[in-house]
C-alpha cells in the first residue's frame, strides 16, 4: 500500500489519540445503554488489536522490524498465556469487586466510589485503582523466579510489535535497533 509521507506521518502522530478517543466514546456509548464493563473491554482490546496490526502493516516504525523473524508463534502463545492473564484477572477483578462493592455500600448505607468528585480526580483515582495493582504484579514478575520464566518471553525478542510490546530493543542489544534508528537519523 503507497501511502505519501504526510499521510504516513499524519497517520503516526494520529493513531495512538485517535484509538484513544474511539475506545473512551464507545466505551461511553455502551455503557449508556448498560453493556457489562467486561464486554466493553473485551470488544475495545479485539478491536484495539486489529487496528494496531493493520498499521503496523501499513505504517511500520521499522521495515527490517516488520520482516518475519519466526518469533511470532511464541509471541502470540505468550500473548495468550501471559499477556491475557492480566485481562483475565482484571474481568475476574471486576465481576467479583464491582458486586462486591454495590453489597458493601448497600449495607453502609453510601457510595464507595466519590461520584461527587470532579472527573478528572475521579480519573487519576480510576487509575490508581485499576493499574497500581499490575504494574506491581509486572514488578513482581521480574524478581520471582517462577514468574520471570513466563515473562521473559516477553523480552527475549530482537524486534518490537504489538505482541511483544516492551521487548528488550534498545540500541546496544540489537542490530536490528541500531539499523532502524540510524534509519530514522536517530
Amino acid at each position: 500500500m503507497l501511502l505519501t509521507n504526510t499521510l504516513r506521518l499524519s497517520l503516526s502522530y494520529l493513531a495512538y489519540p485517535a484509538m484513544t478517543c474511539g475506545a473512551v466514546a464507545f466505551g461511553l456509548w455502551a455503557v449508556a445503554r448498560h453493556w457489562p464493563a467486561w464486554a466493553v473491554g473485551v470488544v475495545v482490546v479485539l478491536v484495539a488489536a486489529v487496528l494496531v496490526t493493520l498499521l503496523e502493516w501499513i505504517i511500520p516504525y521499522s521495515r527490517v522490524w516488520a520482516k518475519p523473524h519466526g518469533d511470532r508463534l511464541t509471541d502470540f502463545w505468550h500473548l495468550v498465556f501471559s499477556n491475557r492473564a492480566f485481562d483475565v484477572g482484571t474481568l475476574v477483578a471486576v465481576g467479583v469487586f464491582g458486586p462486591l462493592g454495590e453489597a458493601l455500600s448497600s449495607r453502609l448505607g453510601t457510595r464507595l466510589w466519590p461520584h461527587g468528585w470532579p472527573l478528572p480526580l475521579q480519573a487519576l483515582l480510576a487509575v490508581v485503582v485499576f493499574e497500581l495493582p499490575w504494574y506491581w504484579i509486572h514488578r513482581l514478575e521480574h524478581i520471582w523466579a517462577p514468574l520471570w520464566r513466563v515473562h521473559s518471553v516477553h523480552h527475549s525478542s530482537r524486534r518490537l510489535y504489538w505482541w511483544n510490546f516492551g521487548s528488550r530493543w534498545s540500541c546496544s542489544m540489537n542490530e536490528d535497533t541500531r539499523s532502524a534508528r540510524r534509519s530514522r537519523g536517530v
